[in-house]
């Protein structure tokens, strides 16, 4: 050995183990990440399910969204539909313009049997014209049979959770698994959607795509642009502990 010589190959074999042992933590954090975009019960840090109607600033936690979701059909149809007990008779609340003590039911040929076709139909020039309601600023305009009315109610009840869950079938897709996603969401086996995840050593890429029909009327592109902000923050924020852990497997010290 000559005075002053020093080996550095022990340091350069440890360096070489680094990119490796950073690679396989890198790894699960980012499939971590990728799974927090999607659903997080941390309703601070929301991924997009959690941002997808019928989730909103006041809706934050699966009950309380369902809820909503909920009031919303019930706002909307009694925004378009009155519902009569009588089924083949029209109420009337008012003659000449004086409003009746009582309401007064008058015989009259169903006019409007289709009570789902009418409010399909007003269902989709809502999410077209972005409305918050099924037909704003206009009275009920259908006398419709009670029971028919709580048949569609009921169905449409059964749909909430529809756009949620294209999200959350993306992610199964791209091999992902959000865990506490409701069964109200998760119950819909089949969306519009689908799902990729792949890492490489350059690159990280998530697609998870929804091809519903109101998407835009949802503002869903937005929405999927705060979600990825969210993650590439909790990331510069997990990164040097990333480096510190790698740095110990590969047995380097400060």
């Amino acid at each position: 050995m000559k005075a002053g010589e020093i080996d550095i190959n022990p340091y350069l074999e440890k360096l070489g183990a680094l990119p490796h042992a950073v690679m396989g933590d890198l790894t699960k954090v980012l499939t971590s990440e990728a799974t927090l975009a999607v659903w997080n019960n941390n309703p601070k840090v929301p991924g997009v399910i959690n941002i997808t109607p019928p989730f909103s600033q006041r809706a934050k936690d699966g009950p309380s969204a369902l809820a909503a979701g909920r009031l919303a059909i019930r706002r909307d149809l009694g925004a378009v539909f009155n519902p009569v007990q009588l089924k083949g008779k029209r109420a009337i609340t008012q003659v000449f313009g004086r409003k009746l003590t009582s309401p007064l039911y008058v015989p009259t040929k169903e006019k409007h049997p289709d009570v789902a076709a009418i409010a399909r139909q007003r269902w989709k020039r809502k999410t077209e014209n972005k409305a918050k309601i099924m037909s704003r600023g206009q009275r009920a305009a259908y006398y419709v049979d009670e029971t028919k009315l709580v048949v569609v109610m009921r169905e449409s009840y059964d749909l909430i959770g529809l756009a949620c869950a294209c999200w959350y079938l993306a992610a199964i897709e791209a091999k992902l698994n959000p865990r506490g996603v409701p069964d109200w969401i998760r119950k819909h086996s089949t969306a519009f959607s689908a799902g990729s995840f792949d890492i490489s050593a350059t690159a990280l890429r998530i697609e998870l795509s929804s091809s519903l029909p109101y998407n835009t009327a949802l503002g869903m592109a937005e929405k999927m642009a705060r979600v990825i902000g969210y993650r590439r923050g909790a990331l510069d924020r997990r990164l040097p502990y990333i480096l510190a852990a790698a740095a110990r497997k590969a047995r380097l010290s400060a």
